[in-house]
């Protein structure tokens, strides 16, 4: 009896959502399910992997330099440089020398970061070997 109930209870819901049916023409339809099969070593895969990392790492690198830049320039606003070792004056210049290579490495790295491709890009461009087909028989 439970049973008769529930197929009672789906075919009045069905017959609500009938009332509510739009009928739409199909012109036609189009399959797009072709996939790739991949066949690779272990060897393959480890190469990749560490060419996927590398290229993440070098995703990061300016942080780095800009945090020294960043360092460096609080440190000459905030600094009254004294007598230690070398004179005021030197130490200035040094923090402004170290800051000045800073900043170019910081340039560095941001154009590096801006011309690399996607790390992603980089893993499936190493485990495709697109440039190198191989055909099964």
């Amino acid at each position: 009896m439970a049973k008769t109930s529930t197929t009672n209870q789906i075919t009045k819901s069905n017959n609500h959502l009938e009332d509510n049916v739009v009928s739409i023409n199909v012109g036609g339809y189009h399959i797009n399910t072709d996939q790739e099969l991949l066949i690779i070593t272990f060897d393959k895969v480890e190469l990749a992997a560490n060419r996927y990392q590398k290229s993440v790492h070098s995703r990061r690198s300016w942080i780095t330099p800009f945090t020294m830049l960043l360092t460096l320039i609080t440190t000459l606003l905030s600094s009254s440089f004294k007598n230690w070792i070398l004179k005021a004056d030197q130490w200035f210049i040094l923090f402004v020398f170290f800051a000045i290579i800073a900043f170019f490495w910081l340039l560095i790295t941001i154009v590096q970061r801006l011309i690399s491709p996607a790390p992603y890009r980089t893993l499936l461009e190493g485990l495709k070997n697109e440039n190198k087909t191989e055909t099964l028989e």
